[in-house]
């Protein structure tokens, strides 16, 4: 494997990893410590300020990670095709978290009239986390493994 390739690969899984291990302790520590010792309001708003910082963390990782999987396509052929299409749906996802939903649930944050879609939005954006936490990791163990065999 070339070195302009390996430096690629490499890029795009520290990427992937930082972000992906971002999410695992923002999800796992962070938040459930918040919940934990604090009143539920306190560690709501808590959480608040931190959610713009994360999001904002979030889309450098994923910007970086699609352009360095995008590049490994275009280089190292379509091997790295999927994984770059992966990556690209993730940015794409994070972009919709840090700019529209996120956005929108700090619009609604302890309004009482705005509880049951208050509600909706923070479920939704469980699931979607998940979902770039399952990604992340599929791609670690994909892009391991194929690091492994060079």
């Amino acid at each position: 494997m070339p070195a302009f390739i390996k430096i690629t690969a490499v890029t795009f899984l520290s990427s992937i990893s930082l972000w992906t291990g971002a999410m695992v302790f923002f999800s796992a520590v962070v938040l459930p410590a918040f919940f934990i010792e604090l009143e539920t309001h306190r560690a709501g708003a808590m959480a608040a300020l931190l959610f713009p910082r994360y999001n904002f963390y979030g889309i450098i990782c994923a910007t970086l990670a699609c352009a360095s999987g995008l590049l490994l396509w275009i280089k190292a052929g379509s091997v790295w095709r999927s994984v770059a299409v992966i990556a690209s749906v993730m940015l794409a996802i994070q972009a919709y978290v840090t700019f529209s939903l996120h956005p929108e649930v700090a619009m609604i944050r302890g309004k009482t009239e705005h509880k049951a879609r208050f509600d909706v939005l923070h479920r939704r954006s469980v699931r979607v986390n998940g979902i770039l936490l399952v990604a992340g990791l599929g791609i670690l163990v994909w892009g391991g493994r194929r690091l492994g065999e060079h």
